[in-house]
């Protein structure tokens, strides 16, 4: 049985977009209405950046 991607759980679609490089996320926004109003809201904004950040700290590269 196949899942539309807009169907997927909140919480998988933030694991996904959260390893989601931010030169990418543009692109990731455009694959449906739901990941395009999730990106936007505060709390993902503030839990990317923050992820981005340690992880250049640490000197690791987030990968797609």
């Amino acid at each position: 049985m196949w899942t539309m991607i807009s169907n997927l759980p909140n919480d998988m679609v933030v694991a996904i977009m959260s390893r989601v490089p931010l030169k990418s996320l543009r692109e990731v926004r455009l694959t449906c209405k739901k990941w395009n109003d999730l990106s936007k809201t505060q709390s993902f904004r503030e839990m990317h950046i923050g992820k981005a950040s340690t992880a250049s700290k640490e000197g690791q590269s987030q990968m797609l």
